[in-house]
């Protein structure tokens, strides 16, 4: 053996070891090979087959497969429209003057990186979308059209940073969000004539969820079916501030419950913020988790307290009234809301 192995060139060598490992501690357990790590994001439509249903179909993509070659003999998808503007929620149809019964709609909202296949492309969010029809590994030239969103019905849920009417006994007289200088400088209204800007019809409709907010453990959630009938197609959920005995993992359940209460009759986008108030931070987490887990979209607007210029301290001998956001900061709320509206 010895002699063998002397006669064997290296790479024969290295042949046997391995034999000879195999043979002792086996393939399977020590050589079965580790699949790759592939993150598959949900699906707008079943990947297998071609559906019309939109009801399940987020902003969220699936992966791009393969690489395919363009076949000019396939024709490029059409957009049932080719109005930019477009209310929330408008669905899109793709259609072709022809198209083989082997054939798939595709689109994507990201330039091509993923692909979501279904023929009909519910409104979620302004941008440009890209279609295409792939017929097994060949594709279609690629048809872009922009499309700019406005929203027809928003539901604000609030407190008293959104309204509260006037409270002579504490100093406030407004009926308004406390603390504005005026009905004009609270977010509410600075919001207002943003989004009528793009849809001067809009209806907007305010939700005092302080109710809520102090006794969530015991909510009666029929409350919300006045809001539910609404049928908002943006859901804007700006409740924390009254929370501050919150258990996160209770109020994590019923605030999600709340969300889906509003959502029942509609399939609105939610924008989700945390407190203006500092202490809070068990009801900042639940809802972090519940937007984290819904894909709704998150404002933290935590960090503005801490810089007292945000406030209206000064402005009101009350301490509480003066604890709420000032003209600055009901311009910031404002703002971080605003970027956060697709």
């Amino acid at each position: 053996m010895k002699a063998l192995l002397c006669k064997l060139p290296l790479a024969g060598l290295l042949v046997l070891v391995g034999w000879m490992f195999v043979a002792c501690f086996g393939s399977d357990k020590y050589f079965e090979p580790i699949p790759p790590v592939v993150e598959k994001p949900p699906c707008a439509a079943p990947q297998d087959s071609l559906s019309s249903d939109t009801s399940n179909a987020p902003c969220v993509a699936c992966p791009g497969k393969g690489n395919y070659i363009e076949d000019n003999l396939l024709p490029i998808p059409l957009f049932s429209s080719e109005q930019e503007k477009q209310a929330y929620g408008t669905i899109i149809q793709l259609k072709a003057d022809s198209l083989p019964t082997d054939a798939l709609y595709e689109y994507s909202w990201d330039s091509g990186k993923s692909w979501i296949q279904n023929d009909s492309i519910f409104l979620c969010q302004s941008g440009n979308i890209q279609a295409r029809i792939r017929r097994n590994n060949t594709i279609s030239r690629i048809a872009s059209i922009h499309f700019t969103l406005f929203y027809q019905r928003v539901l604000i849920v609030g407190n008293s940073i959104m309204s509260h009417g006037p409270y002579p006994q504490i100093g406030w007289k407004g009926d308004w969000g406390m603390a504005a200088s005026r009905p004009d400088s609270d977010f509410v209204h600075l919001l207002t004539r943003k989004l009528q800007q793009a849809n001067p019809t809009i209806q907007i409709k305010l939700f005092n969820g302080v109710s809520f907010e102090k006794n969530y453990k015991t909510y009666d959630f029929t409350q919300a079916d006045e809001y539910v009938d609404f049928m908002p197609d943006l859901i804007i959920m700006r409740i924390a501030e009254n929370a501050e005995a919150a258990i996160e993992s209770e109020f994590q359940e019923k605030y999600s419950a709340l969300i889906k209460r509003l959502l029942s009759k509609s399939k609105a986008t939610v924008l989700c913020t945390t407190s203006f108030w500092p202490g809070r931070d068990q009801a900042n987490q639940a809802i972090k988790n519940v937007a984290a887990k819904n894909n709704y979209r998150l404002v933290d607007i935590s960090q503005y307290f801490e810089d007292k210029s945000y406030t209206a301290k000064g402005l009101f001998e009350d301490q509480g009234v003066a604890a709420h956001p000032g003209d600055k900061g009901m311009r910031a709320i404002y703002e971080s809301i605003a970027k956060q509206i697709p």
